[in-house]
């Protein structure tokens, strides 16, 4: 019981920092393309770049529920930029987009993992499948967003056609290297907390809490020298 426990403990732990680091990357992650002249479909660039993400999570964990604590902590550090920019974010309906489009990715992959084997996750070429899959998945469920908050989707400048689907190509791109990558580097996660549980006992934890916190950090720090 107490190794069960353990696990799912230090297990938890790892996720949050996962969540954080992606929390960060949505963050910050547009302006920094911006920076280096990236000026379209940022957000199918950073949906893209969602999918390395759970793949983490399903790799460490192999479940598909740990998944759903990926989006959540990313919300909370949109809130918390939001904050900082005193950016009015519910009153314009726009974090239930955000939401939305969080969980949906989570969706869209949590179901692929439902349906493929571990040894197909674990091929480079699998991967990249899953990885396309999941982006073009997550970008079409992000059409009905409207239906659910209220608040219009992001189209394509001049026309009524969806952002999300035109980027699909930009997303799908970065998806099919970052899933096989995150499959990968998410077993290695599960090696470092083991050993690291073997060796030290419950020392896992510092690890995630000194992710949430260097994070917000960056997070912070940004904002002010920007």
């Amino acid at each position: 019981m107490n190794e069960t426990k353990d696990t799912r403990r230090w297990e938890l732990w790892l996720v949050v920092a996962i969540g954080c680091i992606w929390g960060l990357t949505e963050s910050v992650g547009r302006s920094a393309l911006h920076e280096i002249g990236i000026l379209h479909h940022n957000g199918s660039i950073l949906a893209g770049c969602a999918v390395l993400f759970f793949a983490l999570a399903f790799g460490l964990t192999q479940r598909v529920r740990s998944l759903m604590i990926l989006p959540l902590v990313a919300m909370v550090f949109k809130v918390y930029l939001a904050g900082l920019e005193h950016h009015p974010i519910f009153c314009r309906g726009m974090a239930g987009n955000v939401a939305f489009a969080y969980m949906g990715e989570a969706f869209a992959f949590g179901t692929l993992m439902f349906v493929t084997s571990g040894k197909r996750r674990m091929s480079w070429g699998g991967g990249a499948v899953i990885g396309v899959l999941s982006a073009v998945i997550a970008a079409n469920v992000f059409i009905l967003a409207p239906l659910f908050t209220g608040q219009a989707a992001c189209v394509v400048p001049g026309t009524a056609f969806p952002s999300s689907v035109a980027g699909i190509p930009y997303a799908a791109a970065v998806a099919a290297l970052g899933a096989p990558l995150g499959f990968r580097g998410g077993q290695k996660l599960r090696e470092f907390g083991e050993a690291v549980m073997t060796n030290r006992g419950r020392a896992v934890w510092p690890v995630g809490a000194g992710v949430a916190v260097a994070c917000l950090a960056v997070v912070t720090l940004v904002h002010v020298y920007s």
